[in-house]
């Protein structure tokens, strides 16, 4: 049959992002699962509730940007198709935004729950004196989407015959121009201000060095060169308010040098490690859509049990959605 090292090769990552990149340091089984085989992570109420709240202030953003473009109405082609600007207004997109969003989520929401996206929004829209109010800036782009190709040789992959360079992927919530030689980021939070994988709160000197943030950087200097400062804003509208951090060219390094250490450790990674090894962590149990929840034979140790017997590659290809 052959030894265990000739029959494994590596995880065939061709893409990153902040998300995979911070499920890798909470379990590199699940990331494996989620963002290389492609099995669907679901969101919870709380998430879902978030994603209302981040719409209504994608849309005032796009009302400002409209504004500015000398243009009547916006159209980001999902809940706001034709939206006169007369009628973006907090109340008007909340309503319309919780509409789309619950009507076809698994999870039942109460009067409450509105109340408390109503409540977050105008939190986020008025607290430190309306500074982040979309209506307050200059936009430069509202929900951008990123696919950035790595160029540099480190960033190369050939699996089984699959060739190309590391792409580089998100959504950053708000761009903005803050004068002609410094932008500023905005990403929203209505989650706590906790590093999930340690539990840890996230104080101003684990931001300086996040991976989210730091990405971002990278995506906004590779997007906008034009720009010598980068100012990143983290923003938990119920924990704490805005952290900025400053990034200028000279931080450019830094995060290149995380996002290669990063490929390369998932490249030459030929057995994810698990959260825990048999799934008796408080995590697998309750979180876990992969774990002992999701039934009498869990995927997670399905392909655990796969790759020890027959090599990550065999996994991949038996495993992959």
């Amino acid at each position: 049959m052959g030894s265990f090292k000739d029959r494994v090769k590596s995880i065939n990552i061709t893409d990153l992002r902040s998300s995979s990149y911070n499920d890798y340091d909470f379990c590199q089984q699940k990331c494996f699962l989620t963002y290389i085989l492609g099995h669907p992570s679901k969101a919870n109420k709380k998430a879902e509730l978030g994603t209302i709240v981040h719409k209504v202030l994608e849309g005032l953003a796009l009302a400002k940007k409209a504004k500015q473009d000398n243009k009547s109405c916006i159209n980001d082609n999902e809940i706001y198709q034709n939206y006169s600007l007369d009628n973006c207004n907090p109340d008007n997109l909340l309503y319309d935004s919780y509409d789309f969003y619950t009507a076809t989520s698994e999870f039942e929401f109460t009067t409450e729950d509105y109340e408390l996206c109503d409540t977050w929004v105008k939190m986020a829209l008025t607290q430190h004196n309306c500074t982040f109010n979309p209506h307050n800036r200059e936009i430069i782009e509202a929900e951008h989407k990123f696919n950035i190709v790595i160029p540099d040789e480190w960033a190369s992959y050939n699996y089984n015959g699959k060739q190309g360079n590391l792409l580089l992927h998100g959504t950053i919530d708000l761009m903005t121009k803050v004068n002609d030689n410094t932008m500023e980021i905005i990403d929203w939070k209505t989650g706590q201000r906790k590093n999930w994988n340690t539990g840890k709160v996230k104080t101003y000197k684990c931001l300086t060095k996040d991976p989210q943030l730091l990405i971002y950087y990278y995506a906004a200097n590779f997007l906008h060169p034009e720009y010598d400062h980068i100012i990143v804003t983290i923003y938990y509208i119920r924990d704490g308010g805005p952290y900025s951090i400053c990034f200028d060219k000279s931080d450019l390094d830094m995060a290149k040098a995380m996002i290669r250490y990063r490929f390369l450790e998932m490249k030459n990674n030929q057995n994810p490690k698990l959260l825990s090894w048999n799934m008796l962590h408080f995590k697998c149990q309750r979180w876990c859509e992969y774990g002992p929840k999701s039934g009498d034979e869990p995927l997670c140790s399905l392909v655990r049990d796969h790759i020890k017997q027959h090599g990550i590659d065999s996994a991949t290809e038996r495993f992959s959605v």
